[in-house]
């Protein structure tokens, strides 16, 4: 919890809590509550099970820290993708990322509301 209060982490459920309604239906995985402490470092996100999706951290290979301590050959060849189906490379997924993301960013562009929230 000490690293996730240093790092501010509780931003991830805040953002859910206070800003994801104000998106496209689509643009982000059903949202059912959550809840974000900066004083404590606690979050706690209920979201829609995206069992059939892939992390696309593990495309970037073991030098992301979130693959640490991971497989995560084995998490990209997860059952949803054989070792036939070529997986997109880091720079495809960064790509669509990037882009994604920029249409979030986008909805919130200028807008002064956001000086009012944590």
């Amino acid at each position: 919890m000490d690293l996730s209060k240093r790092l501010g982490l509780a931003r991830e459920a805040l953002f859910y809590s206070q800003l994801a309604h104000h998106l496209p239906k689509d643009a982000l995985p059903d949202i059912y509550y959550a809840h974000g402490d900066y004083d404590t470092g606690s979050k706690f996100i209920l979201m829609q099970d995206l069992k059939d999706g892939i992390d696309s951290g593990c495309l970037f290979g073991p030098g992301n820290p979130n693959n640490w301590n991971k497989d995560w050959q084995a998490i990209a060849f997860h059952k949803g993708n054989s070792n036939e189906t070529p997986l997109p490379t880091s720079y495809q997924v960064a790509l669509l990322t990037f882009r994604e993301m920029a249409k979030i960013h986008a909805t919130f562009w200028k807008d002064e509301r956001l000086l009012s929230l944590d």
